[in-house]
């Protein structure tokens, strides 16, 4: 039988070294039972994360449960779910008016189908490049399709323009804004100054000196700031353009033909 040996600690006699006590100490220490690994203040640690870990991954597996459930019973559709999922809390006809906001100019229809909203920048060169696609698309459903463009100015002067082209249309309505609009988007660099915007408002037989005073007083600087709050409320605009086509959200160049698409597929009978 195999015997198992233990160390002892040595005895104290007289004369014993300071050696032999630490010696016996140190016997005495080992011989206690080590705290577990979930007792030390980093197994805690981890335990706290590991429990936080688990109810994350228990509601998202809760919410997906969910979901599929309400897809299989035709509770909501996908349409309604991705709209959900981009604007939770806001229904179809809240979201639609936030997007639109007070939209004092547009192109196409007053009573639209389809409502088709930009987010943009003067200075931004996508914006250029997809204004030409927007407006062939725009033309092309007239008579179902409303366009508007909000301001979202991120760059050097974008707020001047914004502000010189609500200006224009101060002075000559939806014809003012949109002449102002093309003529800043598609010659970007050429309007920089005050002097520049007011030589641009004399060649279309605008008031040069009415236009400089709107600029100066900021009288249209509400839309800007109502287009910000909208946008925020919105979940914010990450760049331009971002595009909310009957709510549905996109950003960047889009083509003529996707615009046509989800024009066609929002307008099918149902």
């Amino acid at each position: 039988m195999k015997k198992n040996y233990k160390s002892k600690p040595l005895p104290i006699t007289e004369g014993s070294s300071g050696w032999q006590n630490r010696f016996n100490a140190l016997l005495r220490s080992s011989g206690r039972r080590p705290r577990r690994w979930y007792r030390r203040w980093w197994g805690i640690i981890i335990l706290i994360i590991a429990a936080l870990f688990s109810l994350f991954v228990a509601v998202y597996l809760y919410k997906v449960v969910i979901l599929v459930w309400q897809l299989k019973t035709g509770r909501i559709t996908a349409a309604e779910l991705m709209l959900q999922q981009s604007n939770p809390g806001l229904n179809t006809k809240e979201m639609i008016a936030l997007t639109k906001g007070p939209a004092p100019y547009y192109l196409g229809t007053s009573s639209p189908k389809v409502l088709i909203v930009e987010y943009g920048d003067f200075n931004c060169s996508h914006c250029r490049v997809v204004s030409p696609e927007i407006r062939k698309a725009v033309n092309q459903n007239k008579d179902i399709v409303q366009y508007i463009w909000r301001d979202w100015p991120g760059q050097d002067n974008s707020e001047l323009l914004a502000q010189a082209a609500r200006c224009a249309g101060e002075q000559a309505g939806s014809l003012g804004f949109w002449l102002f609009h093309d003529q800043l988007l598609l010659n970007q660099s050429q309007f920089t100054t005050t002097s520049q915007l007011m030589e641009l408002a004399e060649e279309y037989s605008l008031s040069p000196t009415r236009l400089q005073d709107c600029i100066e007083q900021q009288r249209t600087l509400g839309y800007l700031q109502k287009d910000y709050q909208d946008a925020i409320a919105l979940g914010g605009i990450g760049g331009t353009p971002t595009w909310f086509i009957n709510g549905y959200r996109f950003s960047g160049e889009l083509p003529a033909d996707f615009f046509n698409y989800m024009i066609k597929e929002l307008t099918k009978e149902k």
